[in-house]
């Protein structure tokens, strides 16, 4: 599978070069420049207009935007759009400036640039959720539970309208598109074991919403470390301590700050469940255990990559590319 993170930027500098039209100039504009005897307004002459969201008001500021558009390296797609701020700060075209720049941060883990860039588009481009998922998620890390469950909330209505970006691979986009709900499904998850942990009464049924949002995080991406780590944790509480046994033997198995403490749970749940009466787990031990969930993983993990195709594969056949990008203007 392709490392997801370098999916996303990639689609997402995509998507924001996309995003913009052509020429966003009117008709009119056009027409008044084709007969114009220059044949080009002037490089600087504003256009007598206010300023208006997802348009430039000038021939010098429409060139620098399309300098953005046309650069694939997101890293250097970002300095243009530092320069472009600097220079057209009243611009149209702020939102998906910041939208780059918020790209770039992503890319190199840069998470306090990423933050800014990208609360600073939403200002402008509020229905984004492939920002908001991934803020949903960060926020809920965080503990900032108000706007994690927010733009978690958000992001899932968005994404269950989300069309897919024109030039783009169907099957990079649908694994894109499930791994933003993956991710806005783990920061509402997370978001509600927060509250509980903080319950002074702690009611155990408060925690079967959380159960569910993890349990989709790991269908959407099971690969998902934290969520299978945060599910063991749940479903302990709920006393599913089977649940809980191969959640964390998940978590045991990705690569990451959690794999080592999961290990430890697998370790003490298998040694209180063998003894129960009839047992599943007598048979087995702890090394078993994480060493069958590593295969299941590999299995779940190939699934995916054969969902994705032929989720793309029906989705071309029901719905041809014939769109065009959004018109701005």
């Amino acid at each position: 599978m392709k490392n997801p993170r370098l999916l996303f930027s990639a689609l997402l500098l995509a998507m924001t070069v996309a995003a913009t039209p052509a020429n966003p100039f009117s008709p009119q504009d056009q027409k008044q420049s084709e007969g114009d005897q220059a044949g080009q307004l002037a490089e600087d002459q504003v256009l007598d207009e206010a300023r208006t969201v997802g348009k430039p008001r000038s021939r010098a500021e429409f060139s620098a935007w399309q300098e953005i558009r046309e650069t694939v390296d997101a890293r250097k797609q970002a300095r243009l759009a530092e320069r472009f701020l600097k220079k057209f700060p009243d611009s149209g075209l702020t939102a998906w400036a910041h939208l780059a720049i918020a790209n770039a941060a992503f890319s190199r883990n840069d998470i306090d640039r990423f933050i800014r860039h990208a609360e600073e588009a939403l200002l402008e481009l509020p229905d984004t959720p492939e920002l908001l998922a991934p803020l949903a998620n960060i926020y809920s890390e965080s503990k900032r539970i108000d706007r994690a469950t927010d733009y978690g909330t958000r992001a899932l209505q968005l994404l269950d309208q989300m069309e897919k970006p024109m030039g783009q691979p169907t099957v990079d986009w649908i694994a894109m598109k499930q791994g933003w709900a993956a991710d806005a499904h783990y920061a509402l998850g997370r978001s509600i074991l927060e509250v509980w942990t903080k319950s002074p009464n702690k009611p155990v049924k408060d925690l079967e919403e959380a159960v569910e949002h993890l349990k989709q995080t790991l269908k959407m991406n099971p690969g998902h470390g934290y969520a299978a780590f945060r599910l063991g944790f749940a479903a302990s509480r709920t006393h599913d301590y089977d649940t809980a046994l191969l959640a964390y033997a998940r978590a045991a198995v990705v690569e990451g700050p959690a794999a080592e403490s999961a290990k430890g749970h697998v370790r003490r749940l298998h040694d209180g469940l063998r003894n129960v009466p009839n047992s599943r787990w007598a048979s087995t031990d702890a090394g078993n255990i994480i060493r069958d969930e590593r295969e299941r993983l590999a299995a779940e993990m190939d699934a995916k990559e054969q969902e994705y195709s032929r989720l793309a594969a029906e989705y071309d056949s029901a719905a041809p590319e014939v769109a065009a990008p959004p018109s701005l203007q």
